[in-house]
């Protein structure tokens, strides 16, 4: 028995149809975790099904996580401002020793006010790099990313919102 022909607005249709699924399995959110240290009382939200936690820091500053697939990497932290001659913890000595990992690379973001410092590059080896600092008065808490280039795609919107859900707390006593 011969096939029988679909008609071209059928077939507009299921293509419409299938490409309608694919995007909206794209546009489901990552499954949302949070990390909170409860030694300087910040969190951040970030997508467990595209990164795995390492174990917290020993000094329980932080922690580092790794992507499921591919070779980027978050880490998050905090520390104390110190009144110290040798370091620079302004907001602009945070956006130059943030800089500084881009090795002569291209600056791409830059955004220096009193409490927060934001600097994106893409370093000369293809690496972006992406680092968040929000400033307390006793307190710098820091969110950064590391991957290829070639994984900006997956990557890029990630950043963003794990940038945003950054929040500094009450560090515990």
């Amino acid at each position: 028995m011969k096939d029988p022909i679909r008609p071209p607005a059928i077939t507009l249709i299921s293509t419409a149809l299938s490409a309608s699924v694919l995007l909206s399995a794209a546009a489901v959110p990552a499954k949302a975790a949070t990390y909170a240290n409860v030694r300087y009382g910040y969190g951040v939200s970030y997508p467990a099904d595209l990164l795995i936690a390492e174990p917290e820091a020993d000094a329980g500053d932080g922690r580092s996580f790794h992507a499921r697939q591919g070779a980027a990497k978050m880490l998050v932290w905090a520390q104390w401002k110190l009144d110290d001659d040798v370091l620079d913890q302004s907001p602009e000595g945070i956006a130059r020793e943030a800089a500084w990992d881009c090795a002569g690379g291209r600056i791409v973001y830059r955004l220096v006010k009193p409490q927060l410092v934001a600097v994106s590059c893409i370093t000369p080896k293809g690496m972006v790099i992406y680092q968040k600092t929000l400033i307390s008065m006793d307190e710098l808490t820091t969110v950064r990313f590391e991957y290829p280039y070639t994984e900006r795609e997956r990557w890029d919107h990630v950043v963003t919102r794990v940038a945003a859900s950054l929040q500094q707390g009450k560090p515990a006593q």
